[in-house]
């Protein structure tokens, strides 16, 4: 498994931490980083992301495309299951179409 534990930001989100002890996301505003990072996107019909991780990112691909197919690869199904149960955001995710795990 690469992720550790969850920590929280100083804004309150959780965040997971990898073994290595560093976070997935800005220990300071993870929602703003995702939100930057999405600023450049383009629309696209397919997204292939690498890790899940915290659902700052996909949260706000699925909302600017909702016609968009997204593959979200994790390291392993432990690594999968430890995230699924760390955000609660994902329990909707997990039911769209268009959102493929593996």
């Amino acid at each position: 498994m690469i992720y550790d534990s969850i920590i929280l930001s100083k804004t309150n989100s959780p965040l997971p931490v990898f073994k290595s002890g560093k976070p997935m996301f800005s220990k300071y505003n993870p929602q703003r980083e995702a939100e930057v990072f999405l600023q450049n996107i383009e629309n696209k019909d397919f997204f292939v992301l690498a890790g899940l991780g915290a659902p700052y990112i996909i949260s706000l691909l699925l909302e600017k495309f909702p016609a968009s197919r997204f593959l979200v690869l994790e390291n392993s199904t432990e690594d999968l299951d430890f995230i699924l149960k760390s955000f609660s955001e994902f329990k909707e995710i997990l039911k769209k179409e268009n959102v493929f795990f593996t």
